[in-house]
């Protein structure tokens, strides 16, 4: 399994904990002296992540949680990915949703526009469309997974507190989680939610 941007290593290792054979891809120094150090999990260290995708093998899974979204090329991405999969294997890509409702509601206020970290914002139809032109197909697409929710109330945080801090006041806090209460109906169907996972099967 190869996982572009692990970050902290939280999926990687618990990829690995579930029997995978796990290399990250992560241009942070420390993430990967951690991974590869402590851990335990080959980690390369680059930001230039499709060069270092075309020099590994064939992996049965690809993994890129929020990380699309901050490359120059994420059409090229997906392209890349495909070739890298086994027959049957999974691409699995998590972004911020445009289609969400609050997207829809804060437009550039958005938490997720997050610019310019954030270098394109991908419809999931888009998403969808690019993986079946690479050879992919759309298995599953949900916003209602654990990272969808923490997505939801991290975006109604930044909507009512929008100063780039840790600390975030008691009473926006509470407020926020009013707000995630109250858009739940909303937020939990139709793929509404903040952010939206994919997951492709390649082809056989």
């Amino acid at each position: 399994m190869i996982e572009f941007g692990s970050g902290n290593g939280a999926f990687a290792i618990a990829a690995r904990d579930a029997g995978f054979a796990v290399t990250a891809i992560e241009m942070d120094e420390r993430g990967c002296r951690y991974l590869d150090g402590q851990v335990g999990i080959t980690a390369i260290c680059s930001s230039r992540p499709l060069d270092d995708l075309a020099a590994l093998g064939q992996a049965d899974v690809i993994a890129m949680w929020h990380v699309l979204e901050h490359l120059p090329d994420p059409a090229e991405v997906i392209r890349q990915s495909a070739r890298r999969l086994v027959p049957g294997g999974l691409l699995a890509i998590a972004v911020p949703n445009t289609d969400s409702l609050q997207f829809r509601l804060l437009r550039s206020r958005w938490a997720h526009v997050d610019a310019p970290r954030h270098l394109c914002l991908i419809p999931p139809r888009t998403l969808a469309k690019l993986g079946r032109e690479a050879g992919l197909r759309c298995v599953a697409i949900t916003t209602n997974d654990p990272d969808g929710y923490e997505c939801n109330l991290f975006g109604w945080v930044r909507a009512l507190h929008s100063k780039r801090t840790d600390v975030v006041p008691r009473a926006v806090a509470k407020a926020a989680f009013a707000f995630c209460v109250a858009a739940a109906p909303l937020e939990r169907t139709g793929h509404h939610g903040a952010a939206v996972t994919l997951l492709m099967r390649k082809e056989s």
